[in-house]
């Protein structure tokens, strides 16, 4: 009877002790998880920097003065080789359609504005399309500058910009990079720069669009943001 009280006693000390090495376990598994991996640049070899290319040693971005009238053009070389010729042309305004009276003449309010015609008559929207004359219907983003100009960037037909009264469209026709316009931003100097779809980044200083791509050092000519 002795061995047996004896053999118990040895099971439920082993028992015991076997419970606290599992719970022991588990706590030295949670306190050992791996630290997030932190890399220093500076500990990295020359061939892994980050890469720097000065504007002064790369080829000169494109420039293309926004054209007053017809004529004149430029080449854009794609990625596959292709040349395209571009043909310069004034950018597009087009008035939009402003309350008139019986005798066909503007209406204005008693500060000198005109009263802007929406469609289907008076409503809590308005919505402007390409017969307005937005680029294209298709928005891919758009931009508040400074003045309080609207922008829109389009799917293809260059990027508008509407100041209230008129949509005026820029496009590759004005010297834009492409016509389909992912990203829109404003710097500190007042300069509108625009992402494309495979033709780089361009920046508009109310005169001139300005064309950086992989060729003055951009990572690559798609440009989702900026």
């Amino acid at each position: 009877m002795k061995y047996v009280i004896f053999f118990c006693s040895l099971l439920f000390i082993f028992s015991c002790t076997g419970k606290k090495q599992g719970n022991t376990t588990t706590t030295t598994k949670q306190d050992t998880l791996d630290a997030p991996k932190i890399t220093v640049l500076a500990d990295l070899p020359d061939s892994l920097h980050p890469k720097t290319k000065a504007l002064d040693t790369m080829p000169k971005p494109r420039i293309v003065t926004v054209p007053a009238h017809s004529g004149g053009s430029y080449s854009i070389t794609y990625a596959k080789g292709e040349v395209r010729k571009i043909v310069l042309e004034p950018p597009a305004n087009k008035l939009l359609p402003v309350l008139l009276d019986a005798k066909g003449e503007v209406i204005k309010d008693s500060a000198g504005n005109t009263f802007i015609m929406g469609s289907g008559g008076i409503s809590n929207f308005t919505n402007f399309t390409t017969d307005n004359g937005l680029a294209l219907d298709a928005i891919g983003c758009s931009k508040i500058d400074k003045a309080g100009n609207l922008w829109f960037g389009t799917y293809g037909g260059g990027v508008s910009r509407y100041d209230g009264k008129s949509f005026t469209t820029f496009s590759t026709a004005q010297g834009l990079a492409n016509n389909t316009v992912w990203s829109i931003t404003e710097d500190k100097a007042g300069n509108l720069w625009f992402g494309t779809d495979g033709g780089g980044v361009s920046r508009y200083d109310g005169k001139s669009f300005t064309t950086f791509s992989t060729a003055q050092g951009l990572a690559n000519n798609n440009v989702r943001s900026i």
